[in-house]
This record gives C-alpha cells, structure tokens and sequence, in this order.
C-alpha cells in the first residue's frame, strides 16, 4: 500500500489529478477507514471545483480523527 501511496502522491503533485484521485480512491477501498487519504481526496475534488465533495471527504477524516488541525483547515478551504 504505501508504495500506491507515495506513488499517487507523486502523480498528484504532478498535477495528474484524474489518475492520483483513481489511486487514492483504490486504497480507500482497501482502508475505508484512512483519514489521510481522505484528506488527499478532498484536496483533489477541491482542485477540480467539486468542493462540495472535497467537504463530504473532509468531514469523513474529521468523523474518524476527532479533527486534526489540517482537517479543520482542509474542511474550511473547500
């Protein structure tokens, strides 16, 4: 998992949103559960101006976190 990680963080920063947010998408289905790329996701949707859905992954990773600084920050961005 980490190796699809880093390699979608990588896709990402490159600015090919659509395959990082397919990668990032294939480990949620492996971890439902991973706030973080939750967090990823969001940043993604916000970038392609869904921003209702980057809110939906946001509150996502704050639900299972309790909030983290970053979550808060992400969810007022979007």
């Amino acid at each position: 998992r980490l190796e699809v990680d880093l390699k979608g963080k990588a896709i990402h920063q490159a600015g090919e949103l659509e395959k990082a947010e397919a990668l990032y998408l294939q480990i949620l289905q492996q971890s439902p559960r991973d706030p973080d790329v939750m967090q990823l996701l969001s940043l993604v949707a916000s970038q392609t101006g869904r921003h209702g859905l980057a809110a939906e992954y946001i509150e996502q990773a704050i639900a299972i976190t309790g909030g983290t600084p970053a979550s808060c920050f992400h969810l007022a961005q979007s």
